[in-house]
């Protein structure tokens, strides 16, 4: 035993003495120098990023030369990137895999290098303006090798954190010196794509961009969305392209959700063109490698041609109805373009009505992107849902790719509330990696800020900080990772903030909805962080990310309360005569519920612009009057010409009626001429089936300053009668645009700060008052003891 322990001791020490230190700062004092190995962009901001953070750890200069430059005399040489001279120093080409990085430390020179072929062409289709920064040059596509190696080597021998954007995000450790170890490696990504869809790169700020580097985000352009619009160019001379509905070519929005139409997805000659549209594309643009081909957003119908519905698949479900014919599509285009363009591929999006693969083969050139909320995830059901369809693609030997919102504020996590799912995020990872996807699309930017920044950067950072460690290292010990967080960013208040975000974990496993969360929760993370505070003062660096977060989460938390307040209903007069449509305060419509609705966020809309509801029902529905003040009665827009036409970006009404179990979700809008959409929706957000028609009836009127709508909805829309009926919920908004389509402010019923209108959880439920209650504005909103209304006397 004593004689093993001290084999051990020597073997220790000359593992000590052999293995020579790499100072590139010694005391202060520069003793190296950054050599340009080629004037890639890339290559160059490597050195300038691994300048910069050296010097403010240090605080010492590091010359940055060209690769012709003789090296000072004393001085190590950092070689940054590929070039002869560090291919013959170890840089294989060969062994550096997609966005990875060779590193080699040496007492006589250092080099970090990668291929730097960043994306620095926008002649693209899709999002044309979301890619490249020419002012600052930063690219968020395309391989930046090179300075990665520089941001993981920082990452890992100095240190260096960047949880959010800008000086309050980052942790530099300072100290004089910057030694490396003996070492040599190659190192890459687990995803050959890691993309964040938060900030267009044309407006975003130096900053962000650096942020974004930093988190050695971007990778290769797999850019797949919604492209039929392209093939508008075609509406006139061949209208035969588009898809027939209701005996018409749909240009426009006769079967989608926007103005762009939809295709025949079985024209044999529609398909050639578009894969023409694809061919042409490659020959102009020979760097990309996919095509996308994907129907529009909030397609609710295929073309009713004969072939067409021959591919109709409502067996495969809600979220397979229309799979078949969508990549058979795709799978046509992509076949045509194999024989011409061998290596190029066609992208489809597996989204909304087509997410559940198809039944039919699928060719190796067509990449899918299979789409879904990652927080979803908490629930089992929909966990089965998204494996199985990864592992159905999967089976389809096709390349599979992802696009998840982690962030995707109108479903939780919602803005304002603390939420942390490690777990749920390495796992899912972890499942993705082992299933063959090969990269993710992230859309976790929260929506409201300026477009420059991230907004909400204190709530909202830590999850996007981890997935994208994650993504480079799915099997990162998160825990440990965790730990150096909380003591990083908050220093002395490490123990408090983890029991903030620790708290936000838990309580979003639990609920999984904003609205689950009790006054009781909100008040604990405000004490929480009134704790953390108190530790870390407002003038230091801890301090002022606690600060932030208690900014941020102020007015959501509000809000929050307001929601809290009372036990909220939706108090509706129950009669037993008919109900005119036409309403008179003298008739029975002065038995109705009268409310008055608010801004979202609970705000007074001014008298000018507001708007009362007056609400009863009888046996047969349910009646609503609602007169909306109007002072600019000229600026209204109202493009809805017949029904279900897109009238949600008019001045219109909006509301929804669904059963507490989300079993029945109905949907309608109601736009100023009378003309109305209506739906049933599923409990995906992204999912809604406008082919759907109820029994509403609907009457509108105008007069100077003021538009009325008298509507009825009978109690078959909603699948019941009145004494056989659900807990039903309810909701009401108003979109008033002030002649700025781009600018519509809503107000509610039930104040919300959801992004989506479509937020059951923050409905009222149906509560119905009947004769006995027949009193006009007696606060029946608020409900008391044993479920009767508040503050009234028994008098009728």
């Amino acid at each position: 035993m004593k004689l093993s322990m001290i084999v051990f001791i020597v073997v220790s020490a000359l593992q000590i003495v052999s293995a020579a230190d790499v100072a590139l700062v010694r005391n202060g004092k520069a003793k190296s120098v950054i050599v340009v190995e080629n004037e890639n962009v890339s290559t160059r901001k490597a050195a300038e990023e691994l300048q910069q953070m050296i010097k403010q750890r240090t605080k010492a200069d590091i010359a940055i030369i060209s690769a012709k430059d003789k090296i000072p005399s004393g001085m190590i040489p950092v070689y940054l990137g590929l070039s002869p001279r560090t291919a013959k120093l170890g840089a294989d080409t060969q062994k550096i895999q997609y966005d990875g990085y060779f590193f080699k430390a040496t007492p006589e020179y250092v080099v970090i290098a990668g291929r730097d072929k960043p994306q620095t062409n926008e002649a693209y289709y899709g999002h044309t303006f979301v890619y490249c920064n020419y002012k600052h040059h930063y690219y968020a596509y395309g391989e930046k090798g090179t300075v990665n190696g520089v941001y993981k080597i920082l990452e890992k021998y100095a240190g260096n954190r960047h949880y959010m954007p800008g000086k309050l995000g980052e942790v530099v450790p300072e100290s004089p010196d910057f030694i490396l170890p003996v070492a040599e490696y190659t190192q890459a990504p687990a995803f050959s794509e890691r993309y964040i869809y938060g900030i267009y790169f044309k407006d975003a700020s130096p900053d962000y961009m650096r942020w974004y580097y930093r988190m050695c985000a971007g990778g290769q352009n797999n850019h797949i969305n919604h492209t039929y619009r392209r093939m508008l160019g075609f509406k006139k001379s061949n209208p035969e392209y588009f898809a027939l509905i209701d005996g018409k070519r749909d240009f426009n929005n006769l079967s989608t959700a926007n103005t762009f139409g939809n295709l025949c997805m079985t024209n044999k000659e529609g398909i050639k063109a578009f894969a023409k549209l694809a061919q042409n594309f490659f020959d102009k643009n020979p760097d990309y490698n996919i095509y996308p081909v994907v129907p529009q957003d909030g397609m609710y119908k295929i073309c009713e041609c004969a072939d067409c519905q021959k591919l109709a698949s409502p067996h495969l479900g809600h979220t397979g109805r229309f799979s078949n014919a969508v990549f058979h599509h795709a799978a046509e285009i992509a076949k045509i373009l194999a024989k011409t363009h061998p290596g190029k591929m066609i992208g489809a999006l597996a989204y909304e009505g087509y997410r559940i693969p198809p039944e039919t083969d699928l060719p190796p050139n067509l990449a899918v992107r299979i789409c879904y909320t990652r927080q979803s995830l908490r629930t089992p059901e929909n966990k089965k849902m998204v494996e199985d369809a990864i592992k159905g693609y999967k089976n389809k030997n096709v390349p599979i790719l992802i696009w998840t919102y982690p962030l995707f504020n109108h479903r939780p996590p919602m803005k304002g509330l603390p939420v942390l799912y490690p777990d749920i995020l390495q796992e899912n990872i972890r499942f993705n990696r082992a299933n063959g996807v090969v990269g993710e699309f992230s859309e976790c930017g929260y929506y409201g800020g300026n477009h420059k920044d991230m907004h909400l950067p204190g709530i909202a950072h830590l999850n996007d900080y981890l997935r994208c460690q994650l993504l480079w290292d799915p099997d990162m010990d998160v825990r440990a990772e965790l730990e150096k967080y909380y003591k990083n960013f908050y220093g002395p208040a490490a123990k408090e903030m983890k029991e903030f975000w620790s708290t936000g974990e838990k309580l979003f496993i639990k609920y999984g909805e904003a609205t689950l969360y009790t006054v009781a929760d909100l008040k604990n993370f405000e004490a929480v962080l009134a704790r953390a505070a108190a530790k870390a003062p407002a003038d230091t660096v801890y301090g002022k990310r606690i600060r932030l977060i208690q900014s941020e989460i102020k007015p959501y938390f509000n809000t929050m309360y307001l929601l809290r307040g009372k036990q909220k209903f939706f108090g509706v007069s129950y009669v037993r005569e008919n109900i005119p449509m036409s309403y008179q305060s003298d008739n029975i419509w002065k038995h109705a519920r009268e409310y008055t609705l608010n801004f979202k966020d609970g705000r007074t809309v001014p008298s000018a612009e507001n708007t009362k509801l007056f609400a009863i029902a009888n046996n047969k529905g349910l009646a609503l009057h609602i007169i909306c003040n109007e002072p600019s009665m000229s600026k209204l827009i109202v493009n809805a010409k017949k029904r279900d036409d897109v009238s949600w970006d008019d001045d219109c009404l909006e509301f929804f009626i669904v059963s507490a179990d989300r079993k029945v979700n109905r949907h309608y809008f109601v736009s100023p001429n009378g003309i109305f959409t209506d739906g049933r929706r599923t409990r995906d957000v992204n999912t809604a089936d406008w082919a759907w028609n109820g029994g509403m009836t609907v009457k509108t009127a105008k007069k100077q300053n003021t538009i009325s709508y008298t509507l009825f909805i009978p109690w078959s829309d909603v699948e019941c009668t009145f004494d056989n009926m659900p807990e039903l919920l309810f909701q009401l908004y108003r979109r008033r645009n002030n002649g700025n389509i781009k600018q519509g402010v809503y107000q509610t019923m039930f104040p919300s700060v959801a992004f989506h209108n479509y937020s059951p959880e923050y409905f009222a439920r149906f509560e119905f008052l009947g004769d006995e209650n027949r009193l006009k504005n007696s606060g029946f909103e608020i409900s008391g003891s044993e479920g009767k209304a508040a503050n009234w006397n028994g008098q009728g």
